[in-house]
């Protein structure tokens, strides 16, 4: 639809006409993308107002209700042109956005050797580690031999000569050892009473009890 200006300055107040004379091709190009994003809302809102009113109106084809249907569509054709120029704004840089990244740096030639001797440290990681395991196994079975050496040793060895007078000391005396100190004991007593043999002695005693007795019946 091309829009007649000459009429529109009829039908339109300043601001409306200002607007629609922004829709010009020449004033049009020199539009930025953010003017752009300002007029189009305004275009929108004077669209569907005029549409309103018109059908308020009756949309009747002559009087008020035709030349409110008559602006609905000049500012219908100015959102149009102005929505138009819009998009062929914003969808290039849209579309030249990707191919400003830079592309994507190969790794150089260390970096690549480095990852492919990665699989090999590992491996050697993994060794380290089971020799470390397999010495630790090996200090514990030698310390476990030491100890065992050292109660063998302990157990083979004779007993301190403290330890040897203790078991003597503590062995019950034999039997000749046992009467030899009972005749010791039976002549030490002997010894103290005077007499030469058990005999006498008892002789002696019994004579000492008969007179005790004699004296006891003169009572």
């Amino acid at each position: 639809m091309q829009i007649n200006y000459a009429k529109a300055r009829q039908l339109c107040n300043d601001s409306e006409f200002a607007l629609l004379s922004a829709t010009k091709p020449a004033a049009l190009s020199k539009l930025s993308p953010a003017e752009l994003r300002k007029l189009v809302p305004r275009a929108r809102r004077l669209s569907d107002k005029w549409l309103a009113q018109s059908r308020a109106q009756g949309n009747s084809t002559d009087g008020a209700g035709a030349r409110s249907l008559e602006k609905h569509g000049l500012f219908k054709e100015a959102l149009a042109r102005l929505e138009a120029k819009l998009a062929a704004a914003t969808v290039p840089a849209a579309t030249t956005a990707p191919a400003k990244k830079a592309p994507a740096k190969k790794a150089p030639a260390k970096k690549a050797a480095a990852a492919r001797k990665a699989p090999p440290k590992k491996a050697s990681a993994k060794q380290s580690a089971a020799k470390k395991s397999a010495a630790k196994k090996a200090r514990a079975k030698k310390a476990a031999a030491r100890k065992t050496a050292k109660k063998k040793a302990a157990a083979k060895s004779p007993a301190p000569p403290a330890k040897k007078a203790a078991a003597k000391r503590g062995a019950a005396p034999s039997a000749t050892k046992q009467a030899k100190a009972r005749a010791i004991g039976t002549d030490l007593r002997l010894a103290a009473s005077g007499k030469s043999s058990r005999i006498r002695g008892h002789v002696s005693a019994q004579g000492r009890r008969n007179q005790a007795a004699r004296s006891a019946r003169k009572r």
